[in-house]
């Protein structure tokens, strides 16, 4: 019934594949998509009627006098004559070897061409949207310190007793696989959860192997929430992960100092100030928290107890600060869509020079028509945070009615919006299959 897997964890039975799949019907609504005419096409189409009807009159006109001076069969031929040489025919192959030198040249700077036409259109393009993880970051997340018993504490002074609940946390609750081939061992599942569980992979506790999963809610966009209950040696312990935000709301108490406190209004305050700080400077945050319950199979995400702040960062790729200052001397103007932490979007923009007039969320979106949208557009707002696909296809629409926009990212919920810009181009090296097969125009590595 093409069914999707939306969250948690499962057995499936396959039983169709390709373009019987959900995303496979998504995959042909993308390839019955019309392809827009690049601004080349629309230009030699323009050009090409200027010929013809330049020819025309001439035609017509010679024939008229011809016919004046000379028998009629004699001035008919000499104004066809004259049509048949003025018809550029070496156009069409000038232009060919052109774009294809173009290419070439593109080629050795490691992008591939899908769609030749486009090669010319690079070079007018005056807005270049862009997704931020995995496009302007290098989506290789990576546990970089710890909030806890009010400090920040870096990845080098951690100590594995005084950081043991914190550390089981980040293990337990997780599903990213270690994989060991060939002697080396490989992760799988999301960056995030990789970078957690590679991190605690570091400590080697023995009692990890006697855990037992008994119970787990999976984390939904919509919960920003991950809790699993383990069993350890007849007891049950609920170890929990999320937004810190969401999590601190379902905390009680305080894990401080290796001893337990109430958790007040005031020290949760201060928290999610800590974690606005963090966040503000291009930091992904998660909170942590546990107990042990004797009900396994309810109220498992109640009256926690709060460990402390994960710290990670997904550091800008390199060089992307050149290419930003490079394109903006151009004239080019640069707009970040991600549907990542406004706070977080904001932060890595400063450090790449992505300069905005403010930043507009999803949820606004969603309340602006098409004439306000193109206002805030007008009005320098260079950052859409926590947007969907069809968000960013709503702001490429709005875009291309007066411009010619680039469109770049590596996702499954890029294809859209590459398939729609005026040049898309895929980050081919880190991108999905998904987002490059649907790119009509370029593939950059």
């Amino acid at each position: 019934m093409n069914t999707l897997i939306y969250t948690g964890q499962a057995k499936a039975l396959v039983q169709g594949i390709g373009m019987n799949t959900r995303i496979g019907k998504i995959a042909k609504n993308l390839q019955e998509m019309k392809e827009n005419q690049t601004v080349f096409q629309k230009e030699i189409s323009k050009f090409s009627k200027k010929v013809f009807w330049m020819i025309f009159g001439i035609t017509i006109l010679v024939g008229v006098v011809g016919a004046l001076k000379y028998p009629l069969y004699q001035a008919i031929l000499t104004a066809i004559s004259l049509a048949v040489a003025a018809i550029p025919e070496g156009l069409p192959a000038v232009v060919t070897l052109t774009l294809a030198m173009g290419a070439k040249i593109l080629m050795k700077k490691h992008a591939l061409v899908r769609r030749l036409g486009i090669t010319e259109s690079i070079g007018a393009v005056n807005i270049i949207c862009t997704d931020k993880t995995g496009t302007l970051t290098e989506n290789k997340m990576s546990v970089v310190g710890f909030f806890f018993n009010d400090k920040k504490i870096s990845v080098e002074k951690v100590e594995s007793k005084e950081f043991k609940q914190i550390i089981l946390s980040s293990y337990l609750c997780n599903n990213a696989k270690a994989i060991e081939e060939k002697g080396k061992i490989n992760y799988l599942g999301e960056p995030t959860e990789i970078a957690l569980k590679e991190f605690a992979d570091k400590f080697k506790f023995k009692e990890l192997e006697y855990y037992k999963r008994i119970n787990e809610i999976s984390f939904t966009s919509k919960r920003k929430l991950m809790s699993v209950v383990e069993n350890y040696k007849d007891r049950n312990f609920v170890y929990s992960k999320g937004a810190p935000e969401i999590l601190i709301e379902k905390c009680n108490k305080i894990y401080y100092n290796g001893k337990y406190w109430k958790l007040t209004n005031t020290k949760k305050r201060e928290l999610l100030k800590k974690n606005e700080e963090f966040s503000s400077k291009g930091y992904r945050v998660l909170g942590l928290a546990f107990k042990e319950t004797k009900t396994p199979k309810r109220n498992i995400e109640k009256e926690l107890v709060w460990l402390g702040l994960v710290i990670m960062m997904d550091p800008p790729r390199k060089h992307v600060k050149e290419a930003i200052k490079e394109v903006r001397d151009a004239g080019i103007r640069v707009i970040m869509m991600t549907g990542d932490n406004p706070l977080t979007a904001k932060a890595i923009a400063d450090k790449i020079g992505l300069e905005t007039n403010g930043i507009v969320l999803g949820r606004e979106v969603d309340k602006l028509n098409d004439k306000q949208l193109e206002e805030k557009l007008n009005e320098g707002i260079n950052i859409f945070a926590r947007i969907s696909p069809l968000h960013k296809l709503k702001i490429l629409e709005i875009l291309e009615k007066n411009n010619t926009v680039a469109m770049t990212g590596d996702g499954v919920n890029d294809a859209l919006a590459l398939k729609k810009a005026d040049v898309g181009i895929a980050m081919g090296l880190n991108g999905t299959e998904r987002s490059e097969e649907h790119t009509s125009e370029l593939q950059s590595h």
